[in-house]
């Protein structure tokens, strides 16, 4: 919760011109559009409400989004922007598929006329094939080059004690010579059990492309990297590598961080391979995205071409969730809303007054 993440000076929680407006007026939330201050359940109603991340708001006009012309059947784009007072965004997503090669390229531009720095992670809510987090589970960190300063812990657990167990009880996380992470799962998650792990801070120095892998009991693998934390000298960069572990998924969380000045425009790609040691073949080969350059804009497209572009990427993405051991089973395990860190609300002005 809160309008700028705790201890993180001036980077807004990817909310732009909240503190300005009062209740019942708008603001701005990155990437989901305008909405109502004042308008969620948790909300106090008055000016100074702090903004709730886990509690829905109303919109204060509903968000648009747009399908691009795609150059095949195997990628879809979709481009949504807003603007509010001195404040404006536009961010286009394109998912493309590549035999067993998922690549998402986000673009985020500042459109307003104040700079704005915000923190972007996907959640991921991976499983292998439904099967419940336990043993078989794996999940490898490709952190080298950490930097740990001897006899530092090699990642602290922010939910301790209040929402979250102890990660040791559940995982065994080893340090490889490199600098790299391995993790294992060494017991059933039960039901009512979430973990959270930070194996970066601010203070840690990294060449980090944010990659992971992640093996099920199944013999599934997940295999994702973002080539831009390498190749950009500053924006965006890795300032945190968070993992949530619950029944339901493992998480793996790096997390970037998005400098933006007025008029500025800056991407990320994600490559996710998916493998199988049950399948013979080869896996396909990758096709590149396209180049990063100007921004796409829509054309006029009917209702009709909208849905069939929805239904070819959803058939995509289950031929390849089928052909590589996914089951038709319903999803028994959901996943609840975790606070990032938790804060009893009797010490909150204190520990903003520190902050």
């Amino acid at each position: 919760n809160g309008v700028t993440c705790v201890g993180k000076g001036d980077i807004t929680n990817g909310v732009l011109g909240y503190e300005s407006a009062k209740s019942g007026e708008p603001f701005l939330k990155i990437g989901v559009g305008a909405l109502i201050k004042g308008s969620c359940p948790d909300c106090t109603g008055d000016d100074n409400g702090d903004y709730k991340f886990n509690s829905p708001y109303k919109f204060y006009r509903p968000p648009k989004w747009n399908v691009l012309p795609s150059p095949g059947s195997n990628e879809i784009t979709f481009l949504s922007e807003e603007s509010l007072g001195e404040y404006g965004y536009r961010v286009q997503k394109t998912a493309r598929l590549d035999g067993n090669v998922l690549t998402v390229r986000s673009l985020l531009s500042n459109t307003g006329k104040k700079q704005f720095t915000t923190p972007w992670y996907s959640h991921h809510l991976f499983t292998g094939d439904n099967d419940a987090v336990g043993p078989g589970y794996s999940l490898d960190l490709g952190l080298s080059e950490y930097g740990l300063k001897p006899n530092t812990a090699v990642f602290k657990q922010p939910g301790l004690g209040s929402w979250s167990g102890d990660l040791n009880d559940y995982v065994n996380v080893s340090l490889a010579r490199d600098g790299s992470i391995s993790m294992s799962v060494k017991k059933a998650i039960p039901d009512n059990v979430k973990l959270k792990a930070q194996f970066l801070d601010e203070n840690t120095i990294t060449l980090t492309d944010g990659s992971f892998t992640l093996h099920a009991p199944n013999g599934i693998s997940v295999y994702e990297r973002i080539p831009e934390l390498q190749t950009q000298s500053r924006n965006p960069f890795i300032y945190a590598y968070n993992v949530y572990i619950e029944k339901g998924t493992i998480s793996p969380e790096p997390m970037l961080l998005l400098y933006l000045q007025p008029g500025e425009t800056t991407f990320w790609t994600q490559h996710l391979k998916f493998t199988s040691t049950d399948k013979n073949s080869a896996a396909a080969s990758f096709l590149s995205m396209f180049a990063f350059s100007a921004w796409q804009y829509p054309n006029s497209y009917s209702v009709r071409g909208m849905l069939m572009m929805m239904m070819v990427c959803c058939s995509l993405v289950v031929a390849l969730y089928t052909r590589f051991g996914g089951s038709s089973r319903r999803r028994s395990h959901q996943y609840s809303s975790i606070p990032d860190q938790p804060i009893e609300e009797q010490h909150r002005e204190e520990i903003l007054r520190e902050v």
